[in-house]
């Protein structure tokens, strides 16, 4: 006997099954169904067997039939692991999509609505918003769980703090990400920037963590100098934002020319063609007397002024990429070490490559003729040269001081800093080239550094397999806390501030389990998170923890399909 049959009509609303036994009363309806195919038994019959109301048991079968689903999906779906499946698929989407992305919980509600799921689990805004806050109090208490766990264990860790404001409105939020590991230390909500404010944020955000901080990479915020002389540690402005300035200085002027001179192009050729059609309409008409027109020099005036304008586009162009070409080599200037000869580099010669660099950067200002804004921005990093310099200066002296306490002689550790630095901190580039070429250039010379570093007459090759590893270790940890740069924290922020654009304003909880969800969920290319990267040990599953903690929502009401009267109905 079919289950169809035994069911009564479907009412305008569907019976909502309590939310401790929905899978329970789901297994009780296959059961039945079963129980139908093997003995014939009647749906009173087996309310009877399993001390079940009739009532309940017809209201149950009654939910199953009218859930909406497809029909061969019902099966599935409408089992304990379909209902499992829509638990899983229902956190992951508010952790992902909403809690991570961003997006918004009506999109999420069409999006069930799409898959034909609105009525197996109540999924409208209001229903989603009700589990959307016990996933972020779950979230908050997974991750302060995951802390406690991992902190006690982790092994002393030397970190450089990447700081910056992020503006959300009128709030302004202070964050802290350490530039190795991607962890954010910090995101609290500021009334003020100055240095104590931000000593304060720095020391209590990191309390608890075995952590030692040894500089900090900044922008050219006065608070955050003053910051890092409070707290007894070295900073330096990142190349990000010279470069940023710089670029904000230079690239609509620069664009402005390019235009112009295009413009002055296109205007050239109409009147080039403007020439040839009247030259055409005049040796069509009949010759009058006089002297005729020497068409053939005005062709070629007009033909003149379209290459010479052609030329000078061209010239603009080329002047705007050889800008671009600087800033970019603005960046390539402040490595410690040289990514085409694999050459160890010096504060005295970084500096120096600076200096070559914001040269060749003002004499193009100055051909350009671009004014005072970029001329400040130049200036800038002019004053800052020397910064940039002692951040290479104490990161080679941080690389001296760990390897010296591995006990290494004094021959192996220059041989270290002379050899194998440099190749890991160009293998360390690879991944992080501009393009393919780049990209492939880098691995040619990480291939000459490597085999260099692996001779059979380098120290490499006396060296113990437990030793080789803890040098390997030493070194790749320094060459990931070089401070270059902070636009990994730009990037964090950028993204919070898409997401406080998307929804206006974000609440306390909700900006903090994000930071959990960033901190301890998101995985890099390696499939490490951030934690794992700074705690060294591997963070436990949320979204597990939040299946097992969140309650499967009931089944979506029926809603009225006839239309709304109009609000102002016309009476006769």
């Amino acid at each position: 006997m079919p289950l169809e049959s035994a069911a009564a009509p479907a009412a305008q609303q569907s019976p909502s099954c309590s939310r401790v036994d929905r899978v329970a009363s789901v297994c009780q309806v296959v059961d039945l169904e079963q129980a139908r195919r093997a003995r014939g038994i009647s749906l009173r019959g087996f309310a009877a067997e399993n001390d079940v109301p009739r009532s309940t048991l017809q209201d149950r079968v009654r939910a199953v039939q009218d859930d909406g689903l497809p029909e061969q999906w019902r099966p599935f779906l409408e089992s304990e692991v379909g209902l499992g499946f829509v638990q899983r698929l229902l956190v992951s989407v508010l952790v992902v999509f909403v809690l991570r992305g961003g997006s918004s919980v009506e999109l999420v509600a069409e999006f069930f609505e799409a898959l034909h799921l609105r009525r197996l689990v109540a999924t409208s805004p209001t229903s989603l918003r009700r589990v959307l806050s016990q996933v972020l109090e779950h979230t908050q208490t997974w991750g302060q769980a995951q802390f406690a766990r991992l902190a006690p264990t982790m092994a002393p860790q030397d970190v450089v703090l990447a700081l910056d404001e992020n503006f959300h409105w009128r709030q302004m939020l202070l964050v802290a990400m350490d530039v190795a590991t991607g962890f954010v230390f910090c995101e609290r909500s500021s009334e003020t920037r100055d240095g104590e404010t931000w000593e304060k944020a720095v020391r209590e955000s990191t309390t608890g963590f075995n952590v030692c901080l040894r500089a900090i990479s900044r922008d050219g915020a006065e608070g955050l100098r003053h910051c890092a002389t409070r707290l007894g540690v070295i900073s330096g402005p990142d190349v990000f934002h010279l470069q940023c300035a710089v670029c904000k200085a230079t690239a609509r002027p620069m664009a402005q020319r390019v235009v112009r001179a295009q413009q002055a192009v296109e205007a050239s050729k109409d009147e080039c063609a403007a020439v040839h059609a009247e030259r055409e309409r005049d040796e069509a008409a009949p010759r009058g007397p006089g002297r005729p027109p020497d068409w053939d020099a005005r062709e070629r005036r007009a033909q003149a002024a379209v290459v010479s304008a052609e030329r000078h586009a061209m010239t603009m162009a080329k002047e705007r990429a050889a800008m671009q070409a600087s800033i970019r080599a603005l960046g390539d200037a402040h490595h410690p070490v040289d990514l085409v000869t694999g050459e160890a580099v010096s504060a005295e010669q970084t500096r120096a490559r600076i200096e070559h660099v914001v040269t060749d950067m003002q004499a193009q200002v100055e051909r350009a003729g671009l004014g005072q804004r970029a001329a400040k921005a130049l200036r800038a990093v002019t004053a800052r040269q020397g910064d940039l310099a002692a951040i290479v200066a104490w990161w080679y002296q941080e690389v001296r001081r760990r390897l010296l306490s591995l006990s290494l002689p004094e021959g192996d550790v220059a041989w270290i800093i002379a050899v194998l630095v440099p190749a890991l901190y160009v293998h360390r580039r690879i991944e992080l080239g501009r393009n393919e070429n780049e990209r492939m250039t880098l691995r040619a010379l990480w291939a000459r550094l490597h085999a260099k570093a692996v001779a059979c007459t380098s120290p490499w090759s006396t060296w113990s397999a437990n030793q080789r590893q803890c040098v390997w270790d030493v070194v790749q940890s320094c060459v990931r806390m070089f401070p270059r740069s902070t636009s990994m924290l730009e990037g964090h922020n950028g993204q919070d501030s898409l997401c406080q654009h998307q929804h206006h304003q974000l609440s306390e909880d909700f900006r903090k389990a994000r930071i959990v969800v960033r901190n301890y969920v998101v995985q890099r290319a390696d499939g490490t998170t951030a934690a794992e990267r700074l705690f060294g040990g591997k963070p436990d599953d949320l979204i597990e923890h939040l299946c097992s903690r969140i309650k499967l929502p009931g089944r979506g009401r029926i809603r009225d399909g006839r239309p709304k009267p109009p609000a102002l109905a016309l009476t006769g």
